[in-house]
């Protein structure tokens, strides 16, 4: 841990390593306004602009101050962002404080009161409070373009978070505690005094003469950081000295090698996870190929790919018991409106209402098509659009398709497009008997939800095609035919068969 003496050269150090690794991206986007709101040049003027919270307590005072120093002496920008909950009796008074040290600093002082802003306070719990407190700080980054936003976590937070997250219970990336470098909702969060003690931070502000004010909310044993802080921290200290030191490592290291599992996992996501707008589709057999941990972490980045909500173990843990279920259709449901569901070898996760599809139990109304050159229509014509049909000319010497998501038919005038009776018998493409269309469902593993609204594709009384499973024997085109029609389909259920079936799309 660094010397006490050290501090400003150290957080010097920290720092400008940290913005080194912050993304670029931050500051080169110029959809947000400048921190001058009277200036309306946005292009780069506020790469340079760095955001410091600011309670006015003695840990982000002093970061403040070594901020102001840090910024002076590298020539980049300074504001402070204080948020005013409205719900402690003193908030106004730590609002007034904050502006006046900004005042003095000569720096903008960027505040939120989240009470006029709402028209209330919000709910008074140390989790919806800290919530409400980085949504807003995470605003003022983005509207004002600035680089990253600079909190003033310590080692000694360092050491409550990590004890906390392991008496409530959690992951590896958990008890790994906070990074003095991470990423959420696009912003660059940087804790450049993480590996100082906060005996360091007093001692700072002390020697420099700092004023600060204190929250009287931190002696109340209510809330549990406060209690390990004041009771069970001191004991371990008492019985280890060094626990600090020790605590401090043990994050290092645990955050290292969480990295490289992350980095693995990221592997066998590009291996058995496809994502499709808002939606995932799990390859169940390529995932369990893979070693439990490396699923465990593949399914936490997928939940985090569809929402940014924070996703627990028994989230992840849900998801893996569902991969191993013997059920062929389990389902489950997941916070921020998502649910995850098995098709076989497939499992899915999007969001609850785009499953409603398997659950119809009714047959669509028959759409006729009158064919033409570049046309689309979309079955069912009921507003649920599950499938989209196109259609284009085809002619000598274009190729026959060999995708079962194509066809190609004579030059007829028109066709129709029903929903199959799993009782009628076709006579696939390349076989000489007929066969059930139940049967083929079977063979292709199309869940029984689905069996009954999936389209078939008819010229007159005969079905030419059932979409994404095979062509029939019917309404070839002929040797002496130089053109007719090809129809492709498109619809997110095939995916989900093909992964099903991976012999799907080949005749």
């Amino acid at each position: 841990m660094p010397l006490q003496t050290d501090l400003y050269a150290s957080f010097s150090d920290q720092l400008s390593h940290l913005i080194g690794r912050a993304p670029n991206e931050k500051s080169s986007n110029t959809d947000r306004s400048n921190i001058d709101s009277s200036n309306t040049d946005s292009s780069n003027k506020n790469s340079s602009l760095l955001i410091v919270a600011c309670s006015g307590g003695v840990d982000s005072t002093t970061l403040l101050h070594l901020a102001h120093r840090y910024c002076l002496e590298k020539e980049y920008r300074l504001a402070a962002a204080h948020v005013n909950h409205g719900v402690r009796e003193l908030a106004d008074r730590d609002e007034k404080f904050v502006r006046a040290q900004c005042d003095e600093l000569d720096i903008p002082c960027l505040v939120a009161n989240l009470a006029e802003a709402n028209g209330a306070a919000p709910e008074p719990r140390e989790g919806v409070l800290r919530e409400h407190r980085y949504e807003a700080l995470f605003k003022f980054v983005r509207q004002h373009q600035a680089m990253a936003l600079l909190v003033a976590h310590h080692a000694d937070d360092q050491f409550e978070t990590v004890l906390w997250r392991l008496i409530r219970g959690t992951s590896l990336s958990g008890i790994s505690g906070m990074r003095s470098l991470s990423v959420r909702q696009n912003v660059s969060i940087m804790r450049p005094l993480l590996e100082h003690a906060k005996s360091q931070i007093q001692a700072y502000a002390d020697s420099h003469g700092l004023d600060y004010i204190v929250d009287e909310t931190n002696q109340s044993e209510e809330y549990t950081r406060n209690a390990l802080r004041h009771n069970v921290i001191p004991y371990l200290k008492g019985i280890q000295p060094q626990v600090l030191q020790a605590v401090t490592k043990f994050a290092q290291i645990a955050q290292e090698e969480d990295a490289w599992i992350e980095a693995k996992a990221e592997e066998v996501v590009k291996t058995c996870i496809k994502f499709e707008g808002n939606r995932a589709i799990v390859d169940i057999s390529q995932l369990h190929t893979f070693t439990v941990p490396l699923q465990r972490r593949a399914i936490k980045i997928l939940l985090y790919c569809l929402a940014s909500m924070q996703w627990t173990f028994d989230h992840v843990d849900s998801i893996l018991q569902l991969s191993h279920s013997k059920s062929p259709s389990a389902r489950i449901e997941l916070p921020s409106g998502l649910a995850a569901w098995r098709i076989y070898d497939a499992m899915i996760v999007a969001e609850q209402g785009t499953e409603s599809f398997f659950a119809r139990g009714d047959s669509s109304e028959p759409v006729s098509w009158a064919l033409c050159d570049k046309s689309t229509i979309l079955f069912p014509n009921d507003g649920s659009q599950f499938w989209q049909f196109y259609c284009e000319r085809w002619r000598v010497p274009d190729t026959l398709s060999v995708s079962l998501n194509e066809a190609v038919i004579p030059d007829v005038a028109g066709i129709h497009i029903r929903t199959a009776d799993t009782s009628e018998r076709i006579q696939p493409l390349g076989m000489n008997g007929r066969k059930k269309l139940q049967d083929i469902f079977v063979d292709a593993k199309v869940p029984k939800q689905m069996r009954r609204v999936w389209p078939v594709v008819c010229v007159g009384r005969e079905i030419v095609w059932v979409p994404g499973l095979l062509r029939t024997q019917a309404r070839l085109v002929a040797a002496h035919e130089t053109a007719g029609w090809k129809l492709t389909v498109t619809a997110p259920v095939l995916n989900w068969i093909a992964h099903s079936n991976p012999d799907a799309d080949s005749e």
